[in-house]
């Protein structure tokens, strides 16, 4: 009612005016729209990576869902310590600062968990999209030089010989 009211009070003030230059919120919406609803800054630490942030707020609230997908959910606690798994397997496998990673998965809490590790073994991830043809992705695998490859079960049969060290990221659910 309020817009409407204004639009009309615009209009009758300047019939020449273009459309999109009239004021039609009342001065109060219009502050509260863009001045309160709109003050979302917070301070954050500068120095802390990604990773070392979500470990923090894992710690602090370790029963609080932290993805869903499909009706599956994992809590801070449990994505935190499978992520842990996937850092420590990369880690066995030689894995260092900057080396990568590819991940050839679906979105899926197992994509979640596969990116969490590789950050926290201090790696970068080279993404696979599974309905890239095999030439395709055999191409990405040697162009990028990754020293793993994680994977779901369902897609290994998809992905060419690479004679990369894999792990399949649905396996690992039931080590958690």
């Amino acid at each position: 009612a309020h817009t409407m009211a204004g639009l009309t009070a615009e209009l009758r003030r300047d019939g020449t005016c273009p459309l999109h230059d009239l004021d039609v919120l009342p001065p109060r919406e219009r502050e509260c729209l863009l001045q309160r609803f709109n003050a979302t800054e917070i301070d954050y630490p500068q120095e802390s990576l990604i990773h070392e942030m979500f470990e923090q707020h894992a710690a602090a609230h370790p029963e609080a869902e932290a993805v869903v997908c499909e009706g599956r959910h994992l809590t801070y606690s449990e994505l935190n310590a499978r992520a842990n798994q996937v850092a420590h397997y990369l880690l066995s496998q030689g894995m260092k600062p900057d080396d990568r990673v590819a991940i050839c998965v679906e979105r899926s809490l197992e994509m979640v968990v596969g990116l969490r590790g590789i950050l926290k073994a201090g790696g970068g991830y080279v993404p696979l999209d599974p309905d890239y043809p095999a030439e395709r992705l055999a191409y990405m695998l040697e162009d990028s030089a990754p020293v793993a490859l994680l994977t779901q079960a369902t897609l290994e049969e998809r992905l060419p010989d690479h004679g990369v060290p894999t792990l399949r990221l649905d396996a690992s659910e039931a080590q958690a």
